[in-house]
């Protein structure tokens, strides 16, 4: 059977249609990685400042952060350049959830317990519910 003249308009017109979804998909692939990897760089940010901090022994109390996280839904206004924000770009990137909440989120609450005469939640950005808040699912 030979192709009709009809049929390779067709074949044309298909393999271009496809093509151009094809092109289209790839595309809105590359602009959801962007936004991913434009998420992903800003809460590193975050952790490298926390990291720094620690590492040079700065004080985490009522300290503003340079890098704000971005695209947290947990994380207010008020919060953002604060310790809480930084603690949640930590829990968004940390890998394992029973480590998290084992021993980070444990060690966490411990702290806030043994301090809780002194640290005042607003000065560090923490809401009345930060437990819930820094919980990992």
């Amino acid at each position: 059977m030979c192709p009709s003249g009809g049929h390779f308009l067709w074949l044309s017109y298909n393999a271009r249609h496809r093509h151009d979804k094809f092109k289209e998909l790839i595309e809105n692939e590359i602009q959801n990685n962007k936004k991913v990897l434009f998420v992903q760089h800003h809460l590193t940010n975050c952790c490298t400042d926390l990291r720094n901090i620690c590492a040079h022994y700065g004080r985490l109390y009522f300290r503003i952060f340079t890098a704000i996280p971005s695209n947290l839904p947990d994380l207010e206004k008020r919060a953002e350049r604060r310790l809480f924000g930084a603690l949640l770009a930590l829990k968004t990137l940390y890998p394992d959830v029973n480590k998290w909440n084992n021993e980070i989120h444990e060690g966490l609450k411990k702290i806030m317990a043994l301090y809780s005469a002194v640290i005042k939640l607003d000065h560090i950005g923490f809401p009345a519910d930060w437990e819930v808040k820094l919980r990992k699912e």
